[in-house]
């Protein structure tokens, strides 16, 4: 299934290192957003995930929440989207 070969693809941006000053980004983004989720590394995968999941939905409902896969469904493929 293509999603299933994209999405075991884009897994492969786990293995670039975090950048130097991602820690300070997360940091300034808590201060300024305290009730929003930080970015986590690598950021979008999640996004990605979700457009996947919803191809061929429109732009608007695959890109929204609930068509994002869920920590559990990330962790099944290898992929965890929890802030360490």
């Amino acid at each position: 299934m293509i999603d299933r070969l994209l999405w075991r693809r884009a897994q492969g941006l786990r293995r670039l290192p975090e950048p130097p000053d991602f820690t300070t980004l997360k940091l300034g983004f808590r201060k300024k957003f305290p009730t929003s989720a930080p970015p986590v590394w690598p950021m979008n995968l999640n996004a990605v995930g979700g457009l996947l999941a919803c191809f061929g939905k429109p732009y608007r409902q695959a890109y929204a929440s609930e068509c994002r896969p869920s920590s559990r469904q990330a962790e099944a493929v290898g992929v965890s989207h929890s802030d360490p």
